[in-house]
């Protein structure tokens, strides 16, 4: 397992595919899921709630750790740039 992604990192897109991030969990693959899937699955909860699953491939290549601070701070912060959001679509009548 690399060090590069561990629990708690903060890690952005670089090829746009989802934005920001942070690693909640690694896991390790069953043996018949390692020969296609690699050793270790990571998991990622977006700046949208969404969790998605990643082979070692797929997040080195489409992610880099962009920093390690305070996770609570950044999840009020992604809480405030939502509700910002939302009362724009408000004013325009879309939702």
């Amino acid at each position: 397992m690399s060090d590069d992604y561990k629990v708690g990192s903060c890690v952005c897109s670089t090829t746009n595919l989802t934005g920001c991030g942070i690693v909640i969990a690694i896991k390790e693959n069953s043996e018949d899921k390692k020969n296609i899937l690699g050793e270790y699955q990571y998991q990622i909860l977006t700046d949208f709630g969404n969790i998605i699953k990643l082979t070692y491939e797929e997040i080195n290549n489409n992610y880099e750790v962009v920093r390690e601070d305070n996770i609570r701070e950044r999840f009020i912060r992604q809480k405030e740039l939502l509700l910002e959001a939302e009362n724009y679509l408000h004013k325009l009548d879309l939702i």
